[in-house]
């Protein structure tokens, strides 16, 4: 595994803010570079959390299935996805009982090496389940995007994501008072 570490800004909230609405993923922005050279038109991409990375996803000409919990962000993405050139699907579960398990398992409905690139991102709280259902999902050569990948040091993590399955880079930004991770891994 690469790690490439970098101060966080001060105001990294701001910046958050600023990206979604300029139509990028929240991530640690070095991460982004990586991100757009791996980048090819008609990708097909399944994510958790709808917002600024959807846009970035669709301005790329994706066709993307995104999963959304708060009515704002489904609304503000569907309307603004009408102008970009990809294609969208999306889908809201509200929050609580068995829509939680409904929300972390819902890539599971889909065929094996289905997608280009899964982002696993959205709620917290679902975050390792959905990790854990993406893997069989990700076509060879494919690639997974984790953001706050710091939160997910297990040992299961460990094991999958080992060098003879896939290649990785992650990256952090230093700050107080947290770190804040996002990993690339590629299918091999």
């Amino acid at each position: 595994m690469k790690l490439i570490t970098t101060p966080r800004p001060t105001n990294d909230q701001v910046a958050g803010r600023e990206a979604i609405h300029s139509g990028l993923p929240w991530i640690v922005p070095e991460s982004l570079v990586e991100l757009e050279a791996l980048m090819k038109p008609d990708m097909r991409i399944f994510e958790w959390g709808a917002g600024g990375s959807t846009m970035y996803w669709l301005k790329h000409n994706a066709c993307v299935t995104t999963l959304e919990r708060k009515c704002r962000w489904y609304f503000w993405t569907r309307e603004r996805a009408k102008e970009l050139p990809g294609k969208l699907d999306i889908v809201f579960i509200p929050m609580g009982g068995k829509a939680d398990e409904d929300y972390a398992n819902a890539i599971k409905g889909f065929d094996d090496a289905t997608f280009d690139l899964v982002y696993v991102d959205g709620e917290a709280p679902q975050r390792g389940t959905s990790l854990k259902a993406a893997v069989s999902k990700i076509k060879p050569g494919g690639i997974l995007l984790l953001d706050n990948s710091n939160w997910y040091k297990t040992d299961w993590l460990q094991n999958e994501w080992n060098e003879t399955r896939w290649q990785t880079i992650e990256y952090e930004w230093l700050g107080k008072p947290m770190v804040w991770a996002t990993s690339i891994f590629w299918r091999k």
